[in-house]
C-alpha cells in the first residue's frame, strides 16, 4: 500500500520519542484486504533490524500507521554522497540487511521490494522498512505477479513467478552499487533493464579486480537458478560475511563522510537516480 509518511511526535510529549506515520488515503484504497496484508506482515516482524511497527489510527478520511522513526537518513542518500563504500563498511550494512531478511523469510514474509530507499540508518544499525508490497506465502509453489523496483528485480520476477529468493537477488545488487558505485543491470527503459536482467548481462568494474570473496558472495546471491541461489541464511554464513571486522559495528556504520558533488557522481548512479525511487511497480 502506498501513503504519505510523515514525522509526528505526542501531544502530550512534545519533546519525546518521534515516530514515522504512513498516512493512507480511505478513498484512494483499492481493497482493504491489502492494507490488513501490511498491518498483519508488521505485526510479526519482531527484528533490531525491522522498523518496529507501533499501532494504527483511524479517522474519516485516513488510516494511520505509526511507525518507529529512522532519524538518520536512508541507504540510498549514502550512496549519492559516497558514491562507494569500503569492504569493512559494505559487509557491515550487508550482514544487517540479511539478518533482517532471514528474520522475515523465517516467517514466511517475502519483503518484494528491497533497495537502497528502504534500508534506513538508526545510530549503528539499520532498519528496513516499507512493507506495502510484501507478502506471507501460504504453502508450497510461486506466487505469481510483477512488484517491486526494476533495478533491484530478480530475473524469475519478470516471468510472474516468484519465491522469497527474489529478496536474496535485491541484497546481490545492493552490494555490487555498494562496493562499485554502479548499478550492474542498467537501460533507458524498464523493458531495456529487464532486457539487460534476464541476460545476466554485467561484469564487474575493474575497481573490484582484487574483492576475489566478495564478487564470489556477489554471484552466489545473483544467480539465476534460485534453486541454487543462497538463501539468507546460507549467506549469513558465507566466507566473505563471516570476516571479523576491525573496528566496532558502531564505528564502521556510522555515517562520516565528505560530501560529492553532484558532478562526480558515475554516468550509471545517475541512472539509479532517474529510476529511483519512483519505478516501482505492483
Amino acid at each position: 500500500m502506498f501513503g504519505k509518511v510523515r514525522l509526528a511526535h505526542r501531544t502530550s510529549l512534545p519533546f519525546g520519542n518521534k515516530y514515522a506515520i504512513k498516512s493512507l488515503s480511505r478513498k484512494e484504497m483499492i481493497k482493504e484486504v491489502d492494507l490488513d496484508e501490511e498491518l498483519n506482515i508488521l505485526m510479526k516482524t519482531d527484528s533490531p533490524y525491522i522498523a518496529n511497527f507501533q499501532e494504527t489510527y483511524f479517522d474519516h478520511k485516513y488510516i494511520h500507521i505509526v511507525l518507529e522513526y529512522c532519524k538518520d537518513g536512508n541507504l540510498y542518500e549514502e550512496i549519492i554522497k559516497r558514491q562507494t563504500f569500503t569492504e569493512e563498511k559494505t559487509r557491515c550494512i550487508i550482514e544487517q540487511i540479511l539478518r533482517g531478511i532471514n528474520h522475515l523469510h523465517s516467517h514466511e514474509i517475502i519483503h518484494r521490494d528491497l533497495k537502497p530507499d528502504n534500508i534506513m540508518f538508526q545510530q549503528d544499525k539499520i532498519k528496513i522498512i516499507d512493507f506495502g508490497l510484501s507478502v506471507v506465502k501460504q504453502g508450497e509453489g510461486k506466487l505469481n505477479g510483477f512488484f517491486g523496483t526494476p533495478l533491484y528485480t530478480a530475473p524469475e520476477v519478470f516471468d510472474h513467478q516468484h519465491d522469497k529468493s527474489c529478496d536474496i537477488w535485491s541484497v546481490g545488487v545492493i552490494t555490487f552499487l555498494l562496493l562499485s558505485g554502479e548499478i550492474p543491470f542498467t537501460g533507458n527503459s524498464e523493458e531495456e533493464i529487464k532486457s539487460s536482467i534476464q541476460s545476466m548481462d554485467y561484469e564487474f568494474p575493474p575497481g573490484m579486480d582484487d574483492q576475489y570473496e566478495a564478487k564470489h558472495f556477489i554471484r552466489a546471491l545473483m544467480e539465476k537458478d534460485v534453486d541454487i541461489r543462497l538463501s539468507a541464511e546460507a549467506a549469513l554464513k558465507h566466507p566473505w560475511i563471516c570476516k571479523k571486522p576491525q573496528k566496532s559495528l558502531e564505528v564502521i556504520c556510522c555515517k562520516s563522510h565528505k560530501e560529492v558533488s553532484p558532478e562526480k557522481i558515475t554516468e550509471k548512479l545517475g541512472a539509479l537516480k532517474t529510476f529511483n525511487p519512483s519505478s516501482r511497480l505492483k
